[in-house]
């Protein structure tokens, strides 16, 4: 069941592809926004659930890519007006949670705000390995 995240200092925990990072060591604003297969939902693990060493290799032993975890705060996504919720899958991943790009229904608008949510996560730093 989805619930609001009411902690606005809640760390999420955002999984990064080596292909979405640059050339100078960061992400790309485009591992910070959903792609049109997850119906404007950007998967996230929770901070308070699952550290982001634990977080990383729970990823990939689900064998899916991670090349470098970073993270934004549940208040920074909603200072954008980007609500985010719980959503564990206690079978796989009990710390799931998504940030609600439904706000943005276009890409373009998307793009924008993901570009802003990536220089959050940027001045954060990589947060594992």
């Amino acid at each position: 069941m989805t619930a609001l995240l009411q902690d606005s200092t809640e760390i999420l925990l955002r999984h990064i592809r080596q292909k979405h990072m640059v050339d100078d060591g960061t992400p790309s604003s485009q591992a910070f926004r959903p792609m049109p297969k997850d119906k404007n939902r950007l998967s996230l693990d929770r901070s308070s659930k699952v550290s982001p060493e634990q977080s990383y290799h729970n990823f990939r032993d689900r064998y899916f890519e991670s090349y470098a975890v970073f993270g934004v705060t549940v208040g920074e996504f909603n200072a954008h007006e980007i609500r985010c919720y719980d959503d564990p899958d206690e079978l796989h991943n009990p710390a799931h949670s998504y940030a609600d790009f439904s706000s943005f229904p276009t890409r373009s608008q998307q793009k924008r705000v993901s570009e802003k949510i990536k220089n959050v996560a940027i001045v954060r730093g990589q947060l594992f390995p």
